[in-house]
């Protein structure tokens, strides 16, 4: 298999979620929420239409906030943002 092709369907198939939650500390929530779909533009995908994921977890997000004004939800939005691209795989450290 192409390194490209492994490439796509790592971005397209496989949601990760991290002990650390890996957030970008300079981007917003929704910023945050928006970066693995920006990957996507084949599909059309945005964090706005990954909205409903989140709030199907039963959590509502301050998306203007940034990851340090956040207390517990970090490991939230790390997990949203692994299912903003519909995955058939997600794998989470621990």
């Amino acid at each position: 298999m192409s390194e490209s092709r492994r490439t796509e369907i790592h971005r397209s198939q496989i949601g990760f979620v991290f002990q650390n939650y890996h957030l970008i500390d300079d981007l917003t929530v929704y910023e945050n929420l928006e970066t693995p779909s920006s990957t996507r533009a084949s599909r059309g995908r945005s964090a706005r239409a990954g909205w409903p994921t989140c709030s199907t977890a039963s959590t509502w997000w301050p998306q203007d906030l940034f990851p340090n004004q956040l207390s517990g939800g970090e490991q939230l939005v790390g997990v949203a943002r692994a299912l903003i691209i519909e995955p058939r795989i997600i794998l989470a450290d621990e």
